[in-house]
């Protein structure tokens, strides 16, 4: 019977805890709120499906990176998972109560 045998790199150095993770990969992170504050406040990102998926990937692939090829925890996924999601949606509730108090439109979002 033919195996194949695949030259993988093992990961011989453990993963981070956490805390230690995000203190050192805090930089991967940057481009989540950039994307979301380009996606709620610049209607051309919105409207432009190319675009919008460039930058969706061009954020999201280094928000990855260090738990898929670095020795950041799995759970370090799942804390920028978080981050995205309940982070643009913090980001619609401030842009809504701003436009309710102030009563003003901002530009592609009506």
């Amino acid at each position: 019977m033919f195996q194949l045998n695949f030259m993988s790199r093992r990961r011989t150095s453990p993963r981070l805890p956490l805390r230690q993770a995000l203190q050192k990969y805090w930089p991967f992170l940057i481009g989540l709120p950039i994307f979301q504050f380009l996606v709620v406040f610049v209607p051309a990102v919105r409207k432009s499906e190319t675009l919008l998926g460039i930058l969706f990937f061009s954020t999201g692939l280094p928000a990855m990176w260090p738990s898929a090829f670095g020795n950041a925890p799995y759970s370090f996924w799942v804390v920028v998972c978080a981050y995205g999601f309940f982070g643009f949606i913090l980001l619609v509730a401030l842009v809504a109560a701003i436009s309710v108090a102030f009563n003003v439109t901002i530009p592609g979002l009506v």
